[in-house]
């Protein structure tokens, strides 16, 4: 990610898997306000964040960055 867009990234912190009860990869992770949705498996970041805008606690969120991904 960080090779197209230097204000991307990933970031890998053991302490957020505890947090979030990650017992597998790959998982991404969306937070707002106080909630967050965890989607597993091996899916495009695109269709991830689209599955919770469809069905996630943090819609707003996930919306706002597939805005920004797309330069909107």
């Amino acid at each position: 990610l960080s090779k197209k867009d230097k204000e991307a990234g990933v970031q890998i912190d053991p302490t957020l898997y505890q947090q979030y009860g990650i017992k597998a990869v790959p998982a991404l992770v969306v937070t707002c306000q106080g909630n967050y949705d965890v989607l597993y498996g091996s899916l495009p970041v695109k269709q991830a964040l689209e599955e919770v805008v469809r069905r996630g606690d943090c819609a707003t969120t996930a919306t706002q960055l597939l805005k920004t991904a797309e330069g909107k």
